[in-house]
């Protein structure tokens, strides 16, 4: 889909809100951002550059408000795609949104929930006492963490554990969470940095100056896409220059599947290697599984049988993830079960 067509459409989507149809400085920041372009490269005669940008932040802001989304420069475009492919795909948006409602009140009634994805809801957050005390721990001692783990193991809802546990900090700092998952380079990076810490994009000298105004912690998700061809080891180094010493307007966080050694594979001169502390995030042991499944099950009327809980546990190695669904099906067995389906 051409940035026209998409634009055209998704004025109908925006229109059939209720809002009116997109300004002209809307669609010129709509066909930008659609291209890949930025803000600088879509002045024209009588449309200045830093209107487009207070524009793009302001349709970010109702884009979000209105479809309840999170929208940003780095994300619109498949954010976009997304909305138009429900809209497209649906004749009728009122019925979808309530298929769309009773389906979720049928998933509630399965206490083992989410079954992928991060765990952000503080209520479902399990676990994670021991790595939380410990991290806050180096922290406090002006010390830099790398949570390390394979994929699905709980490192994003770990990190949105810290970050509402922010003032569990000595020094009082601004949590900043950062996922790279969408972010393809350096400078993508350092616009999606900018936009979260809420100041104006810049990088180099300009970065470094505005940032030691800042007391930031830095939650970087997804580091791992620092070793792929759009970054430098220059970001890594201007990253541990931001985040050395007790006062540094940087304390990090960064989530990795490997260590950050064997990450970019630098040896001793690794700059993120060489301050950050590891936190090895392992499966969970026995008895936290069954105190997992235990919690879950005390408001349902459902119990599962020593043998159950035995083979799920055995099976799924305490993977968070994979324990959480071998219980949401157990579970849903019972249901179906007694629904004499």
């Amino acid at each position: 889909m051409n940035a026209q067509a998409a634009f055209e459409k998704f004025n109908q989507l925006w229109i059939s809100k209720g809002q009116p149809g997109l300004s002209d400085y809307e669609r010129e920041v709509f066909l930008g951002i659609w291209e890949n372009k930025p803000y600088a490269q879509m002045v024209k005669p009588g449309l200045d550059g830093e209107y487009l940008k207070e524009t793009g932040s302001k349709l970010f802001k109702k884009i979000n408000s209105i479809f309840e989304v999170k929208t940003k420069k780095i994300n619109f475009k498949p954010t976009i795609e997304h909305l138009l492919s429900q809209y497209e795909s649906s004749r009728d948006l009122n019925l979808e949104l309530e298929l769309t409602t009773i389906a979720e009140k049928s998933q509630s009634n399965n206490p083992f929930i989410p079954l992928t994805g991060i765990v952000d809801d503080p209520q479902l957050f399990f676990g994670r006492e021991k790595e939380i005390r410990d991290i806050f721990e180096w922290l406090n001692s002006s010390s830099n963490v790398a949570v390390i783990g394979e994929r699905a193991i709980g490192k994003s809802s770990l990190l949105k554990a810290i970050e509402r546990s922010v003032n569990n900090l000595s020094q009082p700092r601004q949590p900043v969470y950062l996922t790279l998952q969408e972010v393809e380079n350096e400078e993508e990076f350092y616009e999606y940095l900018c936009a979260e810490v809420g100041i104006d994009e810049c990088s180099g000298y300009q970065l470094n100056r505005k940032l030691k105004e800042q007391r930031l912690l830095l939650l970087i998700d997804e580091i791992d896409k620092m070793s792929s061809d759009g970054f430098t080891y220059n970001i890594r180094d201007k990253l541990r220059a931001l985040a050395e010493g007790i006062d540094a307007p940087l304390r990090l966080i960064l989530a990795a599947r490997v260590s950050l050694e064997d990450l970019f594979e630098e040896g001793k001169t690794s700059p993120l290697a060489n301050i950050c502390l590891n936190i090895n995030l392992k499966p969970w042991d026995e008895t936290t599984a069954r105190a997992f499944i235990a919690q879950r099950l005390a408001s349902t009327p459902v119990s599962f049988t020593e043998e159950e809980i035995s083979k799920i546990i055995a099976e799924t190695g305490g993977h968070p993830q994979q324990l959480m669904q071998r219980c949401h099906k157990t579970y849903a067995d019972y249901l179906a079960k007694n629904n004499g389906h």
